[in-house]
Order: C-alpha cells, then structure tokens, then sequence
C-alpha cells in the first residue's frame, strides 16, 4: 500500500541560518506538528487491522518543493523535523529500524511556494491513496509578493 501526501510546509536548511536559538525551535515545532497533524487528518490510521506493530518493508520518502532546490545534505538538513513528524505519526522513533527512510529530495517549484511531498509505502494489502492539499500558505505568500511589488512600484512611478 502506498500513501502520498502533498501540503504546504515551510522548510529551510537551519544550519545556515542567523539569530536567537529560540526562533529555529519555533520553526522546527511547528513544521514537525504540521506534519503530524496532516498525516493524522488524512491516514488516521496507518496500521492495518490493529496490528501493534509497523507492517515490514515500509519506506518513507519526503521531497522538499520550494523555490530554491537543495543538494541532498542540505535538503536532508531542511526536512529533519518533517521526519520527525512523520515518526510521531508512526508512532515510532525515527532511528528506530522498522522503517526505512529515504534521503531527503529537493524540487524546484515556482516563486514563494513551499511545499513537502510525504511518500510511505508498505507490503499492507490495499488501495493506495494520494492526498494533495490545496496551497493556502503559498497563495498567501504570493498575493503578499504582488501587493508589496505593486507598493514599490507605485512609491518608484
């Protein structure tokens, strides 16, 4: 069984970034709750048949869209709380060795949209499932972008 799911997420590679340590943990908590919390909302439940366990062979890809494409470090650096979401939606730890994690990708989207791809597939029997989530963040930034390039425009004409 295979389950896909697309929704806006904000990543960023945290390594690189300046300022007070407390704005990065924000940033991290919010995008592994996030992740959780669309996971839960569109797979309630993962495990099949009550099963205590996670089925075997299960494997977990997440790509990272946004309007900069990273090398797989940096992307694996962007995703790391997006990975920790998914673990808390497995409810596993994410070291733990019943599932296999997939290194992070990166693709190029267009201008100020972010976006996570989450890919887990199993041997579960049953159908598979593709949720895409429409881009309210992302539209949000966008119309953001038009207002302020227009203020300049205008402050410039």
């Amino acid at each position: 069984m295979k389950r896909t799911i697309e929704f806006d997420c904000y990543t960023m590679r945290e390594r690189n970034q300046r300022g007070h340590w407390s704005k990065a943990a924000a940033r991290t908590k919010a995008a592994r709750m996030k992740t959780a919390d669309e996971l839960r909302r569109a797979f309630p439940r993962f495990r099949q048949y009550g099963d205590p366990e996670i089925e075997p062979n299960t494997h977990v890809q997440i790509t990272r869209i946004a309007p900069g494409k990273l090398d797989s470090d940096g992307a694996d650096d962007a995703l790391k709380a997006v990975r920790d979401g998914v673990a808390d939606w497995l409810e596993i730890d994410d070291g733990s060795d019943l599932v296999t994690w997939h290194r992070g990708r990166s693709l190029k989207g267009p201008p100020h949209v972010y976006r996570v791809r989450i890919e887990v597939e199993s041997d579960a029997p049953g159908e598979a499932e593709t949720v895409v989530l429409p881009e309210c963040e992302s539209a949000g930034r966008q119309a953001s972008a038009r207002v302020k390039r227009a203020i300049n425009k205008a402050k410039k004409g």
